[in-house]
């Protein structure tokens, strides 16, 4: 398994325990109305693979968005399956609206009919993996070069979502090796290459380097005020407030084999 796969296992691997833990956590007065209503439905990292929305499951695929029905939770009912193109990597909720990434492009789906999620555009760029998350008025993707991946650069994208059927790049930063990434209200966390950077997104598409930590992560998740980011050192905790980021603890877990 390479490096990367490694990773990304642990990320995927933790993401539950992380979403569990921030559920459970102490609010502060950093949280914003769009994690307070993402909290109301699901929180999950950039690179996760589902969400829910509306008493709605929507898993992906390498080449598809699944969807099921939760109004009955103890008899999950099977619904659509909408193909897509090859390489889809993860799904992002920003109700009610989907993201998804892929390693050609971005998917936008309308889910205000739950069971019948409608495609609205899909952003292109160069064959590369690719994370995304969203706000009010951007989505921030992350493309990373790689043996799986393709040749593309390693950078991060600023989408202007104004018209949500025709997304347009306002945007690029060079990175090292990015991997996954979070926003709440005007703090980006990125994962890259053995580091978590923290970008000034007040003025977006304009960002602003703040701080930099030395740690390996793959993803992270904010949530009103607490910053959970996973890796092969474990599950990590930051508390971030007034515009910076403390270190809390760090949890080592070792994964089942």
């Amino acid at each position: 398994m390479t490096y990367t796969a490694t990773l990304l296992s642990w990320a995927r691997g933790l993401m539950l325990l992380a979403l569990l833990t921030a559920l459970a956590s102490c609010s502060t007065n950093d949280a914003s109305p769009a994690s307070a209503e993402a909290a109301a439905d699901g929180k999950g990292g950039s690179l996760a693979r589902f969400t829910v929305l509306d008493n709605t499951l929507y898993v992906v695929d390498n080449s598809s968005l699944r969807v099921f029905s939760l109004t009955d939770p103890t008899a999950p009912a099977r619904g659509a399956v909408v193909p897509l193109t090859f390489g889809v990597e993860t799904i992002y909720p920003r109700p009610p609206y989907l993201f998804l990434g892929t390693q050609r492009g971005m998917y936008i789906f309308d889910a205000s009919t739950p069971a019948a999620p409608q495609q609205l555009a899909f952003y292109q760029h160069v064959v590369s993996c690719d994370p995304v998350v969203v706000d009010d008025q951007y989505a921030y993707v992350t493309l990373r070069a790689g043996r799986t991946c393709g040749g593309g650069p390693n950078q991060l994208q600023v989408i202007d979502l104004t018209n949500l059927r025709a997304p347009r790049l306002a945007r690029t930063y060079a990175m090292e090796r990015p991997l996954g990434l979070g926003i709440d209200s005007n703090l980006l966390f990125v994962c890259d290459n053995n580091q978590l950077k923290v970008f000034d997104a007040g003025a977006t598409p304009q960002l602003t380097l703040r701080q930099t930590f030395s740690v390996t992560l793959a993803d992270v998740i904010p949530h009103r005020g607490l910053l959970l980011g996973t890796g092969p050192g474990g599950l990590y905790q930051y508390r971030y407030q007034g515009g910076q980021l403390t270190p809390l603890s760090r949890l080592p877990i070792t994964p089942t084999p």
